[in-house]
């Protein structure tokens, strides 16, 4: 004896429509009758391609943290005190605490303007001058 076949098209509509509308999958197999079970409604869904909801877009703009955290921007904004106080929160520069923006303002290099001599006149004359010994009257 064939077994009969439990998901015809108005079963199907049915898990669809409910599923669709946010409907756990233990109501839609109790409203689908008591035959069937909330894995087989689960089954079904995933097999029509119902389980896969659209993710939702990501914000352009970070939310403010009020908690430091190791994925996120720690550059702080205001005082510690004050209840609006908030670090920036952006994606951080791998193995540093801040993001790209921030890293640039917090670092600074030797190739920076404020470090490096203008001429090379001016890098002699700030060098130091090398101790010369005073011959010995032996």
């Amino acid at each position: 004896m064939a077994a009969k076949n439990f998901w015809t098209d108005e079963n199907q509509d049915i898990l669809v429509k409910l599923w669709k509308k946010g409907t756990s999958a233990r109501d839609i197999a109790e409203a689908l009758g008591g035959s069937i079970t909330r894995n087989a409604v689960i089954g079904k869904a995933n097999r029509m391609g119902l389980s896969q909801q659209p993710k939702k877009a990501v914000a352009e703009e970070p939310e403010r943290l009020t908690m430091p955290s190791l994925k996120h921007c720690q550059w702080p904004f205001g005082d510690p005190n004050d209840a609006d106080f908030y670090f920036c929160g952006k994606p951080i520069v791998p193995d540093w605490p801040y993001c790209e923006e921030h890293c640039g303002e917090a670092y600074r290099t030797l190739n920076d303007k404020d470090e490096v001599p203008a001429t090379d006149e001016e890098a002699k004359s700030e060098a130091p001058k090398p101790e010369t010994k005073k011959p010995t009257g032996k």
